[in-house]
């Protein structure tokens, strides 16, 4: 359905939250659509992941746990997490409109 979309309405991106992980049909849909097309996000403070334990008693979803997804996303695309990240930045920045050329500190350089 999400490859569909994709080539209906080109300008569009796919965002995948912390449910993700773990989630095998998600995986799937991950793995098949262009990374030129992936944004990640940590969703919800409720929506905690799997398997993820708890940081300083807060059983919470926050932001610091996005590089598991990353690092899925890489996993199953047979990519590196910093290839993934680094295109998961530049994906963002360009619907923000970030030109990245100008700071280089979002992709690490």
């Amino acid at each position: 359905m999400c490859l569909a979309y994709l080539r209906e309405l080109p300008g569009i991106y796919i965002s995948f939250g912390m449910g993700l992980l773990g989630q095998s049909h998600l995986l799937e849909v991950a793995r098949q659509v262009p990374l030129e097309k992936i944004l990640v996000e940590s969703g919800s403070p409720e929506g905690k992941p799997r398997g993820v334990h708890p940081v300083n008693n807060y059983d919470l979803n926050h932001p610091g746990l996005v590089h598991r997804l990353v690092e899925e996303i890489a996993r199953v695309k047979g990519l590196s997490a910093r290839r993934v990240a680094k295109k998961m930045a530049q994906n963002a920045a360009t619907i923000f409109g970030i030109n990245l050329e100008q700071d280089r500190m979002f992709l690490g350089d």
